[in-house]
């Protein structure tokens, strides 16, 4: 057993050097659902709901190059938005004078990780642009917390775990043996997610365990940079 972990590690020490790795950094714009407080002018009907929105985002990456022709990537994304005060019109019971108030406080914050397999169909080897096509599985996860300052509005959590498909079509121009542009862009097909929701006073309480599975669901566009970490040197005979 002790001498495994040395074995294992000279075996990926001699991989590194036959392929490359690379490490990259995204930016870029979605659309996909993202999890909402939903308004109403009627306190019972405020609740939690996902809602398609466009969003920037950033993802940090790492690739590797499996042969000449395909690489593997892996990629993570991440976000919080704490929101103190969602202000809202609504009927205030008893009276049901129309007033605006404040809701209370909400937290959303979103985790996913997404890996893909890459392959070039580009016909000629030495051309600086190369194209991919991909395939790619995201996994990901959002909850949105919202707590109510009024005995009358319902506090909510809400959690989505889930995972989807999509097909990646991709551009890569190499400006060197080391540094490469990466533009690609998303189309997520297939997505399964398992939504949990729990519902604390004055409609509450009670819980809800959904299985959700959707066609198109959201879709990105994004650009980086990718730099070359490990790996056997190519000679530069790339033309323009």
């Amino acid at each position: 057993m002790k001498y495994l972990i040395p074995i294992c590690l000279l075996f990926a020490l001699n991989t590194l050097k036959s392929q490359s790795l690379w490490v990259k950094g995204y930016l870029g714009i979605t659309r996909e659902p993202q999890l909402t407080l939903v308004r109403s002018l009627d306190p019972r009907f405020i609740y939690v709901q996902d809602v398609n929105e466009s969003r920037l985002f950033a993802m940090p990456a790492i690739a590797y190059e499996l042969n000449k022709k395909s690489f593997l990537e892996l990629g993570v994304t991440w976000g919080t938005k704490n929101n103190p005060s969602n202000f809202a019109v609504l009927y205030i019971p008893p009276n049901d004078s129309l007033a605006g108030i404040n809701l209370g406080d909400s937290r959303f914050s979103r985790f996913g990780v997404q890996l893909d397999y890459n392959y070039r169909f580009s016909k000629y080897e030495n051309n600086r642009w190369q194209t991919f096509i991909g395939v790619a599985m995201n996994f990901h996860q959002s909850s949105f917390d919202f707590t109510s300052k009024l005995p009358y509005v319902s506090s909510r959590t809400t959690d989505y775990y889930g995972a989807k498909i999509g097909i990646v079509p991709r551009a890569q121009y190499r400006w060197t043996n080391n540094l490469l542009l990466d533009i690609s862009m998303a189309l997520f097909v297939l997505d399964a997610e398992r939504q949990k929701d729990s519902v604390t006073g004055a409609t509450g309480p009670f819980s809800s365990n959904i299985l959700r599975i959707d066609g198109v669901n959201g879709y990105y566009f994004r650009v980086g940079l990718a730099w070359k970490i490990a790996g056997k040197t190519e000679s530069n005979s790339t033309s323009d």
